[in-house]
């Protein structure tokens, strides 16, 4: 009989048969089924009212079944390393898409006892704010990915993601580390694992979601109005194309346009020096502290 895992991810607990050691693993019941496969089972490629079939192009093709059930056939000569990236990226997507959940290009910090945003794409220095606050005894619940939910009172809510912050060399010297003392998670764009620590995997509520960005001027943080907020959102949606693809971005707006008028948004501008960094990520944990 195979080995079954089960394992906590963005708010759920799922069953896997094969191990994914960057995951905690979990007791409770799970929420969902995964199987990686060398052959799908029999069937069509057609959508239907218990079936959803999507082609990753290179990436091999995943299958839902029941809404319950996940099969990913991944392509023939993918490493242990690939397919756990499509697991704790694409498919955790699809897990959180049908409890309900929007995935964002986002990471995540708890300030004041609720969770903070920091959303944007590569480049923009979501990781570094992530450890920075990190090594502040701050608790980060992700660095790539965040599932939000609404709960049963209305409250937007934030779930753990994988339990590391990816880092660059560039970045690590940023925060006075030395890549030499993390492991190394791909040789291809060379980024280190900075391991973080947390052991409640319930939902923390939603403050505020700021857009970082890096700008040659003195760090400042600007309120986004209210029109602007959905549009400044939407693109910052985990894998946004499969979604509208699959149906399931047009079950999830109503949230997105409920996280748009309930949650506040910023712009924050910050120089990208080494010397203001400090200075920078100071002003913005006074200002969101005392929000």
């Amino acid at each position: 009989m195979p080995c079954k895992f089960k394992y906590h991810l963005s708010g759920l607990v799922f069953e896997c048969n094969i191990e994914v050691r960057e995951l905690i693993a979990a007791e409770r019941d799970e929420d969902y089924y995964l199987s990686v496969v060398q052959e799908l089972p029999d069937f069509n490629s057609s959508v239907n009212d218990d079936r959803l079939c999507v082609k990753l192009g290179d990436g091999g093709v995943i299958v839902v079944k029941d809404r319950k059930h996940i099969f990913y056939l991944p392509p023939e000569q993918a490493t242990e390393g690939y397919i756990q990236m499509y697991i704790l990226g694409t498919i955790n997507m699809l897990m959180s898409a049908l409890s309900g959940a929007m995935s964002l290009h986002a990471a995540c910090v708890v300030i004041g006892g609720r969770a903070v945003l920091f959303c944007g794409h590569s480049g923009t220095g979501k990781s570094s704010l992530a450890a920075w606050f990190a090594l502040k005894d701050y608790t980060v619940l992700s660095d790539d990915v965040v599932a939000l939910r609404k709960d049963d009172s209305g409250k937007i809510m934030a779930y753990p993601g994988v339990p590391r912050i990816k880092m660059t060399p560039e970045s690590l010297e940023l925060l006075g580390k030395s890549k030499l003392d993390f492991q190394l998670l791909s040789s291809v764009k060379e980024k280190y694992a900075f391991p973080l620590t947390y052991t409640d995997h319930t939902g923390v509520e939603l403050s505020a979601i700021v857009f970082p960005a890096f700008q040659d001027s003195d760090p400042r943080l600007e309120p986004i109005n209210g029109f602007e907020k959905p549009g400044a959102l939407e693109p910052h949606v985990y894998r946004g194309k499969m979604l509208s693809r699959t149906g399931f971005f047009r079950e999830l707006r109503p949230l997105l346009l409920l996280i748009s008028g309930q949650v506040p948004m910023y712009h924050f501008i910050r120089p990208r020096t080494e010397n203001s960094m400090d200075e920078g990520l100071l002003f913005l944990e006074n200002l969101l502290i005392n929000q």
